[in-house]
């Protein structure tokens, strides 16, 4: 057999040695190239919630609900932080080495995703108060709110007469008393509910940070209804000037709710105000905070304001027109009307005084023949007023009977009648007389 060979001792040490800063340059290599690939990310989350853990029994933290949020400051491989968000980290407070009541400062822990580690929390502790876990039983005691007026809560019947009020020990001793409140709501009978008890101080204030058992309670409540409700009416005194009138009137609220002895509640209808002067009014005004005339023994269940309008206007009166001529209007061309009867009688409604200033020609009434032919019709004349008046009928009808001019019959020419001159009648010329004893005369012929 050959013989052994033996290394030197420092050549055992020197490959060690060797083996040793490989691996560790391997190591660098290898962290190196892989943070080249996902570089080493920071990032800070904000608002995260801190829970109470290893809460010793028998002991509660105050105000466990107010306890601060606290920002996180992480860092880890840029491809771990993009997938944590807020709700992926997790603080805590620690209780588990609190012995008894008191205040402590706690410090947070939050725990991470892998890859993800913690480099800094502000704040970085919490002051905490404990208290010792206390409990004590309260009778029940209904209280009933407001009613809405004319009803009352005459009657309440609760399931549970007694209740355990449980929480730390300084909150439950300063707890005097549970009341149960209770409001109609919109309940105007006789109705069974839940209703939320309610812990109060010797000063009557809600007690917080206690829990009540049970935490809601069934009761019945008897409702009944309260007075009587009447209405109210303006006592309006005087009157406005002539020519307007009080057209209305309006009260708010418009009715009240009244108390009083039986006999005299049974008989009210309404109740008057203080009276109102409307004399020498001639626009619409309003009265505020008006003063009710209450019968004797007579009370308000609730006090209201009461408040008038008062609406004012010309006062409208009717008056007849007679003797109003009916007038054709677009008449056809070339024709003739005859209309019966020739005038009709209206009757208009307006203000007194603008009545009273009206005259002949603010009326006109006419009879409209457009396209209407000869023959007779019945029309319905149209009147035209004033804006500020108005017809109060429709006016009577009128009969129109349209015709045409008779065509003229010819007269014949009389034949002219000459002039005779008359000629005047020729008298004899007397002959001579002839002397006595003388022969006649003889004409002589002439000769041929």
């Amino acid at each position: 057999m050959g013989a052994k060979r033996h290394l030197p001792h420092w050549l055992d040490g020197a490959v060690l040695w060797r083996a040793f800063f490989a691996l560790v340059l391997a190591i660098l290599l290898w962290a190196w190239v892989t943070n080249q690939q996902d570089p080493d990310t920071a990032a800070r989350f904000t608002g995260v919630t801190v829970a109470i853990v290893n809460r010793p029994a028998g002991l509660v933290v105050l105000d466990q609900d107010k306890l601060p949020a606290v920002a996180v400051d992480v860092r880890g491989p840029n491809s771990a932080i993009q997938r944590v968000g807020a709700s992926d980290l997790h603080a805590e407070l620690d209780l588990s080495g609190v012995k008894g009541p008191g205040t402590v400062n706690l410090p947070v822990k939050v725990h991470t995703p892998a890859q993800v580690r913690v480099v800094g929390v502000t704040p970085r502790t919490i002051a905490v108060t404990v208290d010792r876990q206390a409990s004590k039983t309260f009778p029940l005691d209904p209280e009933t709110q407001p009613s809405p007026a004319s009803y009352s809560i005459t009657g309440v019947d609760v399931a549970t007469k007694q209740v355990a009020v449980s929480g730390p020990a300084t909150a439950v001793g300063r707890v005097a008393r549970v009341v149960l409140p209770i409001a109609l709501g919109d309940h105007r009978d006789t109705f069974e509910a839940q209703f939320t008890p309610e812990a109060r101080d010797a000063a009557g204030n809600r007690v917080a940070g206690v829990t009540i058992d049970p935490a809601s309670v069934d009761a019945t409540i008897t409702v009944t209804r309260v007075g009587r409700t009447v209405s109210v009416v303006p006592d309006l005194t005087g009157s406005p000037p002539e020519g307007y009138r009080v057209a209305s009137w309006t009260v708010s609220p418009p009715t009240v709710v009244v108390d009083g002895p039986a006999d005299t509640l049974n008989q009210l209808i309404q109740i008057s105000t203080a009276p109102i002067d409307v004399g020498g009014q001639t626009k619409s005004f309003s009265v505020y905070n008006v003063q009710l005339q209450l019968p004797q023994g007579i009370r308000l269940v609730d006090p209201v304001t009461i408040n008038v309008q008062v609406q004012i206007e010309l006062q409208q009166v009717r008056q007849q027109f007679t003797g109003l001529r009916v007038t054709a209007v677009n008449v056809g061309a070339g024709l003739r009307t005859t209309i019966t009867p020739e005038d009709i009688t209206i009757t208009v409604s307006g203000p007194l005084d603008r009545l009273r200033q009206l005259n002949g020609s603010d009326l006109k009434v006419e009879a409209d023949l457009q396209g209407l032919g000869p023959g007779v019709y019945t029309i319905t004349p149209h009147v035209t007023l004033p804006p500020d008046l108005q017809l109060v009928d429709q006016p009577p009808t009128v009969r129109v009977e349209i015709s045409r001019p008779p065509t003229p019959t010819p007269v014949p020419t009389a034949t002219p009648v000459p002039t005779v001159t008359p000629i005047p009648t020729p008298h004899p010329t007397p002959a001579p007389t002839k002397p006595a004893g003388l022969a006649p005369a003889r004409i002589a012929r002439p000769r041929l």
